[in-house]
């Protein structure tokens, strides 16, 4: 399958947010082979034809870090204005703390706190939006 894209022509990708049980949320480094290579980000990717959001974030936590996945909710989106794409931030339960690393995509993992995802000077752009919403939805639940 490929990238799944809107009437539009832009491409979708959910960005999938776990918080350890100590607070710290899920990172990755991404590998020398990926577009923004070891730059820090939370995992995910594009979504293929025919996939829902959370059919995607299972699936690249899979492909990324050899781990299951719960989506509990969508807590954040943006749409690019300058290039055609589209990134849904979902808050997940993760089944697993072992991971299984995919090289090709991911050099390493990394557990951030909010604030040092907040601030860390190597991360995407909206990167500090998208922590502060998953921060904001996980203080939420029960």
């Amino acid at each position: 399958m490929g990238k799944w894209r809107d009437h539009h022509s832009r491409v979708h990708a959910v960005i999938v947010g776990c918080q350890h049980p100590d607070g710290r949320w899920l990172h990755i480094r991404r590998s020398q082979q990926v577009v923004a290579p070891g730059k820090i980000c939370l995992p995910g990717g594009a979504m293929e034809t025919g996939e829902t959001q959370q059919e995607a974030a299972i699936r690249e936590m899979r492909e990324e870090l050899g781990v299951g996945i719960k989506p509990i909710r969508c807590v954040w989106n943006h749409t690019y204005e300058d290039k055609p794409l589209a990134l849904w931030a979902w808050l997940a339960e993760l089944q697993a703390y072992t991971f299984r690393i995919n090289q090709r995509e991911v050099a390493e993992t990394i557990w951030l706190t909010t604030e040092q995802g907040i601030c860390h000077h190597e991360t995407l752009p909206y990167h500090d939006q998208v922590i502060q919403a998953l921060d904001a939805a996980a203080s939420q639940i029960i």
